[in-house]
């Protein structure tokens, strides 16, 4: 094989050089021996490189462009005339576009040279089209363009557009108190008129040629949150209402303090509140302004009171708007004594001072330590409380030898 290349390699030298040659003999005579020598040299020298490359097909070839122009020009709801698509010096056939207008398309087959842009464009502004070129769909980067092109399209002369919301309001929380605001976004022929609406009933209009429009309410509450809708208009028509959801965070409040109170020594103690407000809400209780260790709900309870336990309590309920403070209640601890028992007729009678509301028993028993207690009366103080008593006949109950007061819870 190679010495059969060897006759096609000595004809393309030929070819070179017989040019060269024929410009030789002119300048032969035309110029000094030296100076033909020199041309002679140069000459055969070229031809020997430009036949070797020629052969070897060393050339990187040019790179691939996209052609035509530029920037495009079009109508809204009207036909756009074809935009051609094409490379030079190597035809793509494999294109991809980016950013194209509503309602116009690439239009084009892989592995075809006949590419473009058509159809009727349903949006006006200014777009930017990135285009990519490809001979084949794989090729290599200097088979590969790339271009961007402008699209304005505009609206027709004396046609408005309708308006359409671009961007609706979002849904949103805000503590009371705060300012709220929504805001809506349209396109469409100016001017635009927003219908703010909630629950069906109007709650502002406004007007301006941007086609966006922000609605406020400076100091919000719990009365303004619900559903609001809105629904922009112009000379050539009106959207639909679009809707959003305010939510209004209502502060924390403790209607009543926690009760005054009066118990026993040892007996069980509950103090409660209510708070109302947005959950979810924390509680911390206080006695003499110090924290009650583990006292963090809405109830606080003391399983055996004893006098340390008597004082001011207060309690705080915080959720995400505020901490509301209570009111202070006051709790006494006291012990329960009989007054005063006095010697009957027939029998005995005990005398003592009752707390409000409360039920007391009477109870005996012969020994100290042993035997069980039998009720022998009992009594119910008023609101208020006051003073009790209750009498016992010996003859129906015996002679005691030990008398206890209980008090009911």
């Amino acid at each position: 094989m190679r010495n059969a290349r060897l006759p096609a390699l000595l004809l393309a030298t030929v070819l070179q050089v017989l040019p060269i040659l024929r410009t030789s003999a002119i300048v032969n005579e035309l110029a000094t021996p030296l100076m033909a020598i020199l041309f002679r040299w140069a000459a055969f020298s070229a031809a020997a490189m430009g036949g070797i490359d020629s052969v070897s097909g060393a050339s990187s070839g040019p790179t691939t462009t996209v052609q035509g122009a530029k920037t495009f020009r079009g109508t809204n709801g009207v036909v756009l005339k074809n935009i051609l698509l094409t490379t030079s010096p190597f035809s793509s056939k494999f294109w991809t576009v980016d950013a194209l207008p509503a309602g116009l398309n690439l239009i084009g087959k892989v592995g075809s040279v006949s590419w473009s842009i058509r159809g009727t464009p349903t949006e006006s502004g200014v777009f930017n089209v990135l285009l990519t070129a490809k001979e084949e769909i794989n090729s290599p980067l200097d088979r590969t363009a790339t271009a961007m092109i402008v699209i304005t399209i505009v609206n027709p002369v004396g046609v408005g557009v309708a308006p359409s919301v671009t961007s609706p309001p979002l849904a949103s929380t805000f503590n009371a108190g705060q300012q709220s605001s929504f805001t809506v976004v349209a396109s469409g022929t100016p001017p635009l008129t927003y219908f703010w609406t909630k629950a069906g009933i109007s709650v502002s209009t406004a007007t301006t040629s941007t086609g966006s429009n922000t609605f406020s309410i400076p100091i919000v509450s719990t009365l303004d949150a619900g559903l609001y809708s809105v629904m922009v208009s112009n000379a050539f028509g009106m959207t639909f209402p679009v809707s959003t959801l305010l939510t209004v965070n209502e502060p924390a409040a403790i209607g009543t303090p926690p009760q005054t109170v009066t118990v026993y020594d040892g007996e069980s103690l509950t103090l409660s509140i209510n708070a109302t407000g947005t959950q979810p809400m924390t509680y911390q209780w206080f006695l003499n302004n110090q924290p009650v260790e583990g006292a963090t709900g809405s109830n606080l309870t003391i399983p055996s009171s004893h006098s340390t336990n008597a004082g001011s309590y207060t309690v705080t309920a915080q959720n995400v708007v505020l901490t509301a403070t209570s009111g202070a209640g006051m709790v006494s601890v006291v012990p329960l004594q009989l007054g005063s028992i006095t010697p009957t007729v027939a029998g005995y009678r005990v005398d003592w001072v009752g707390l409000s509301n409360r039920s007391y028993v009477l109870e005996t028993r012969q020994e100290a330590s042993a035997g069980a207690w039998s009720a022998v009366g009992s009594a119910q103080s008023p609101q208020g409380g006051g003073p009790l008593s209750i009498t016992v006949d010996s003859s129906q109950s015996g002679s005691p030898q030990f008398i206890r007061l209980k008090a009911l819870p």
